[in-house]
């Protein structure tokens, strides 16, 4: 689990990821068109781009990646 701090960053980057999304909607568009499963109908672009951006973060930490 986070500590406070980290779940700081983790948030403080979400914001960050959403309003550039909010700002250039083709972004969002382009990043959740990626891959082989299509997102649901009626989702947020914006909102679920911000997300997958904060979960990649995520799972490129050395925490997700090595168990110590």
């Amino acid at each position: 689990r986070p500590e406070a701090a980290e779940l700081q960053t983790l948030l403080q980057n979400w914001k960050r990821q959403l309003a550039h999304f909010r700002e250039c909607p083709q972004d969002a568009e382009a990043l959740v068109k990626a891959g082989e499963s299509p997102s649901k109908a009626g989702l947020d672009a914006g909102e679920l781009a911000a997300y997958t951006t904060v979960a990649n973060l995520i799972m490129n930490l050395d925490e997700a990646i090595t168990k110590e």
